[in-house]
């Protein structure tokens, strides 16, 4: 497991599955679920998140994590036996690591967004150097 790369590891169906968030998880994640990163993670955070929504996002973080995952209908199964409410916390932080800044020790989770300040990321100061970030 890469945690600067936003992977988590779920402990689901007897062995631990790390998911990673890469641009093509997530993509396939706001497909399935017809809407964006941001509802999905306000949904999260606010625990309004049915079986459905759970399965296709810890399916997705696994197959892009593993080269033999399970099939969607196992990993519903998984999370249906480990209980949705246990795994918000993971998959919220999962899903937070794609509005992360690696440099500014932001989780992106809280806020959907940098920490840093719009004075910080030079705002505002046309010799200020354009911030990668954004």
């Amino acid at each position: 497991m890469n945690k600067a790369r936003g992977e988590i590891t779920l402990s689901l169906g007897g062995r631990d599955w790390v998911l990673r968030p890469t641009f093509q998880a997530l993509c396939e994640i706001e497909s399935a679920l017809g809407e964006g990163l941001i509802a999905l993670v306000r949904r999260l955070a606010q625990g309004s998140v049915g079986v459905r929504d759970v399965a296709v996002i810890v399916h997705a973080g696994i197959k892009a994590a593993d080269k033999k995952p399970p099939s969607y209908d196992t990993v519903g199964e998984m999370v249906i036996e480990a209980g949705i409410v246990g795994l918000l916390g993971p998959l919220g932080e999962f899903l937070g690591a794609a509005f992360s800044d690696p440099d500014s020790g932001d989780d992106g989770a809280a806020d959907g967004g940098s920490s840093k300040s719009d004075a910080e990321a030079g705002a505002g100061n046309p010799t200020a150097p354009p911030d990668p970030s954004t």
